[in-house]
């Protein structure tokens, strides 16, 4: 996972913020992790914070309907 995101759980939420330019790499390996800490704190719920990046591409636009 990039080194510029991370995921925090508030009550039953993971936010997960994004807060630098990622790559194709670095959003497969997100969105890896994120499943992942689905999986082990039961989080009902998840926000994505990518209001710092200036551009969402084809790719991690699809990403992230597929977290979604």
């Amino acid at each position: 996972m990039s080194g510029t995101s991370s995921i925090i759980k508030v009550g039953s939420t993971l936010i997960v913020t994004i807060s630098d330019e990622i790559g194709d790499n670095d959003a497969v390996a997100l969105q890896e992790a994120i499943n992942e800490r689905i999986e082990h704190t039961d989080a009902r719920g998840l926000l994505l914070d990518i209001g710092s990046l200036e551009t969402v591409d084809s790719f991690l636009g699809r990403l992230l309907n597929e977290i979604a």
